[in-house]
């Protein structure tokens, strides 16, 4: 996707699209609950004068990719669930019940060139204020 400002991707599959889903000079687009292959890269390409922002809320696993002129992007959850990737960032949850909100922004000085965010079967809720949460260790045993 070029130059597409303030787009909604909502609710959709993507099957046998290629690796890569590709959006350049392209701000605000929001990505709300798509299926999104684990084997694919989100690529985010902006200009000098164009930055691209990209959202995210409801993906469970994100590839993602952005050059150094991307102002970032950003991971959302309306019910506090946690980011997690490789690098060194806190996701920021705030609110308890209609006022639960998780938000993870990243940007190129962060991450570098790439990055997988994972949302975590981990919320945290508030009795007021914000917490920065960044998960060290995450391993899954038992049941």
């Amino acid at each position: 996707m070029t130059d597409s400002d303030e787009t909604m991707i909502m609710g959709n599959a993507f099957v046998n699209n290629g690796p890569v889903l590709r959006f350049q000079t392209s701000t605000l687009a929001h990505f709300i609950s798509n299926s999104i292959p684990t084997d694919v890269t989100v690529k985010l390409l902006g200009s000098p004068s164009v930055d691209t922002v990209v959202g995210f809320s409801g993906q469970p696993v994100v590839n993602l990719r952005m050059d150094q002129f991307c102002s970032g992007s950003y991971f959302e959850d309306r019910h506090n669930a946690i980011f997690d990737l490789d690098q060194d960032v806190y996701t920021v949850a705030s609110g308890t019940g209609s006022e639960a909100r998780s938000v993870l922004t990243l940007s190129w000085d962060q991450i570098g060139t790439n990055a997988t965010v994972v949302m975590r079967d981990f919320y945290v809720y508030t009795q007021g204020g914000q917490v920065w949460v960044n998960p060290t260790l995450w391993t899954r045993s038992g049941t």
